[in-house]
């Protein structure tokens, strides 16, 4: 006798912790999340400054540049800032990404004056040291080196450059021209124009008492000034979007694997209707019980997993639907996405599906603002996509209100199957010929070099 499993609960009521905002003289943006609990503190410095800020000539810039504030400061060498924070018993990590650059400190609340000024100290008066750069773009080219040989790296940074063409999105990393031409003075004229106060916010979460936070805050960056001349914050342009489906086969002659990526160019985080495609995604290929999964893996045993989802961009972000498979079974895989991609699009999910598709995105959110680091996460997102102040305390009510016909709507505006970018990774002595079928196909080499251009076979 079969017995069904159990359908999910009534979501608890949940409020996201509430936050209080201010603005230094210098124009530094203050907003805090005091919270009761461990006696922890998370203090996070946002930059509105990433790789897509960077001239076309030097990739990679921003990233570059957050890599070298944690090998020293004006004040303190790479071994006497780690020792500093090791002290404090605390943990530094700098992140970066296409529109920020991100430096958190975790510690206990009572440090919290001393955690404070190092991350001004790293933010705002790195030393760029010679002998730290030096070594810095050694390990740089090691890693490009290395990534040549990663499949998954290959497919995610093609994709993006065939893409997006001569949009400042196209350049996920840097390369070995840009590394060895690196100067210490490119990294301080980027770093003088861009991590200033006023392109800046401070996010401060945890158990910490409120006019001590603020005494802390105004201690450790109000002496900040403003500069003369404020940032200027050019306006991502749009990008072009291309017509008809396009092939790309990055050529791996010793794989066994081929690693497939089809996408196309869809929304910015802040635009009205990406809750809408964020639940239509989720039918498609948004976990493991979604459309592709169940299919790829589970029905025809293609895969280990196949999912699809849509990058977080300020300007125009990608959609993406992604797998990996043996060599004989690529195409069986293409051309069971690309039914997908055509059935997402054209026919509205079943009641069942869109119901469980909300409620996998309603009933995880409570893990989203599980831990501190967490809550600090989704505050850098609202501020830097600026999304309304009151977004998470709402978002499980307008996931909730989405209705059909609105994913279905979504869908169809934002993932276009018939102008897809198909980018394959794989053996091309098997593939080339077949891919023809989908577009005509362009054959590079790991570092995208053409080894041929092949037309679309024509149709019937």
């Amino acid at each position: 006798v079969h017995i069904p499993p159990p359908g999910p609960g009534e979501p608890r009521e949940l409020h996201f912790p509430k936050t209080e905002s201010r603005a230094l003289e210098s124009g530094l943006q203050i907003l805090t999340a005091p919270s009761e609990g461990l006696p922890i503190v998370y203090a996070e410095l946002v930059f509105r400054v990433g790789d897509a800020h960077a001239p076309r000539d030097r990739a990679g810039l921003a990233t570059l540049t957050a890599k070298m504030l944690e090998l020293g400061t004006k004040k303190r060498s790479q071994e006497a800032l780690a020792e500093a924070i090791e002290y404090l018993g605390a943990s530094l990590h700098i992140s970066s990404d296409p529109d920020s650059v991100r430096i958190r400190i975790r510690s206990l609340s009572e440090h919290l004056g001393e955690v404070l000024s190092l991350l001004d100290e790293i933010g705002f008066d790195p030393s760029f040291d010679q002998a730290e750069l030096d070594k810095l773009k050694r390990r740089e080219l090691d890693r490009l080196n290395l990534n040549l040989a990663n499949p998954d790296y290959l497919s995610r940074i093609h994709f993006y450059e065939a893409l997006y063409g001569e949009h400042p999105y196209a350049e996920l990393d840097t390369d070995e021209e840009v590394i060895q031409s690196l100067k210490r003075s490119d990294l301080i004229s980027f770093h003088q124009a861009h991590f200033t106060p006023e392109n800046a916010v401070l996010i401060v979460a945890g158990e910490v008492d409120e006019g001590s936070l603020r005494e802390a805050i105004d201690a450790s960056f109000g002496k900040r000034a403003a500069k003369a001349k404020a940032v200027e914050r050019a306006e991502l342009p749009e990008p072009k979007r291309a017509q008809g489906t396009r092939v790309l086969l990055i050529d791996r002659p010793e794989s066994v694997q081929s690693t497939i990526r089809i996408g196309n160019l869809a929304l910015p985080r802040s635009a009205p209707d990406y809750l809408a495609l964020e639940v239509a995604n989720e039918v498609l290929g948004g976990s493991a019980s979604s459309r592709l999964f169940m299919d790829l893996r589970e029905k025809r045993s293609l895969t280990y997993g196949a999912y699809s989802g849509v990058a977080s961009r300020v300007g125009v972000g990608p959609f993406a639907a992604m797998t990996r498979v043996r060599n004989e079974v690529t195409f069986e895989a293409i051309d069971a996405m690309f039914e997908h991609l055509a059935r997402i699009v054209s026919e509205a999910p079943s009641e069942t599906e869109l119901e469980a598709a909300k409620n996998a995105l309603i009933l995880s959110f409570p893990r989203s603002i599980d831990s501190l680091g967490k809550i600090v996460d989704l505050l850098a997102e609202r501020v830097l996509y600026g999304l309304p102040d009151d977004y998470w305390d709402r978002y499980r009510e307008q996931v909730a209100e989405i209705g059909l016909e609105q994913a279905l709507e979504a869908a169809n505006r934002y993932i276009r199957p018939k102008d897809a970018l198909l980018v394959v990774v794989g053996k091309a002595s098997e593939l080339a010929e077949g891919l023809r079928r989908y577009g005509p196909v362009s054959v590079v080499d790991a570092r995208g070099s053409l080894l041929r251009a092949l037309p679309a076979l024509e149709s019937d």
